[in-house]
């Protein structure tokens, strides 16, 4: 399914929020059009809606709280009728499997060096797909719908987890990450958007630009990047593409003429 260029600058400008609905619920029990906390850790909103419903997984930042990441995309969620899953890392920390590279990467581990670190995911994929089974069993979500977005290392966890399970995980949208930790499972057509500001202090821009782009090409994914100039933020426009490219299912994002690297990001080393 294709997006319109009105699609795309209307999930832009998502000033003109969308007015909270009276939470109820369906046959299956779970509650509707509100916040609800299902476990340590993980908070999930689902839209008023008959039947299943596509899910985004959102991930943030180093000792980020997924709530907030739900309260950001929660209009265009009740607009577009798709469920939210916001998971946190551990009280100021990152999920598992980004502080496990770091230590393996600090203490001179070999694997650690290796173009394709292969992940120690520990319980975050556990409970992860333990919710997802559930909600599929349920009937609330639509499996053949699910896409991972993340924020800095939340970025990187969900290229980690989304490149060895493409089955499950159909798109990923990695917003400044800073490292590939990744055992990638071959997955001809999973979609990648990859967004990062140029100015970045905290995630390197040109890793992003010049190394995660064309690794994830070479190993089939389909990959939109959109370069722009600022910092180590979120902003509307990259939002946008992520929500437009999960919608579509990798079919579009920003405008095409924002995407690719840009004379002079990747110099030649």
């Amino acid at each position: 399914m294709g997006l319109s260029r009105s699609l795309r600058m209307v999930l832009a400008a998502w000033l003109l929020l969308v007015p909270p609905a009276v939470a109820g619920a369906q046959s299956d029990g779970l509650a509707r059009d509100t916040v609800a906390k299902i476990e340590q850790r993980a908070y999930l909103f689902l839209p008023e809606a008959e039947g299943p419903v596509p899910l985004l997984v959102v991930l943030p930042g180093t000792g980020g709280d997924g709530r907030e990441m739900i309260a950001m995309l929660r209009p265009a969620a009740q607009q577009y009728r798709f469920a939210l899953l916001g998971l946190s890392p551990r009280a100021g920390q990152n999920f598992a499997a980004i502080d496990r590279f770091f230590d393996d990467y600090e203490s001179g581990e070999p694997s650690a060096h290796e173009a394709w670190p292969k992940p120690h995911f520990g319980a975050d994929r556990e409970r992860l797909l333990k919710v997802l089974d559930e909600l599929s069993a349920r009937h609330a979500i639509d499996p053949s719908h699910v896409g991972l977005l993340g924020f800095s290392h939340g970025g990187s966890f969900a290229l980690s987890l989304g490149l060895s399970d493409p089955q499950r995980f159909h798109t990923i949208a990695a917003l400044s990450p800073g490292v590939l930790v990744a055992d990638p499972v071959a997955g001809e057509g999973q979609a990648v958007f990859l967004a990062h500001g140029r100015d970045d202090k905290t995630q390197p821009f040109h890793r992003t630009a010049c190394v995660m782009t064309a690794a994830l090409e070479r190993e089939g994914r389909t990959v939109a990047f959109y370069p722009f100039d600022g910092g180590h933020t979120m902003t509307r426009v990259e939002i946008a593409g992520a929500l437009a490219h999960f919608i579509s299912k990798g079919a579009e994002s920003v405008d095409p003429g924002l995407l690719g690297p840009k004379p002079g990001d990747c110099p030649a080393n």
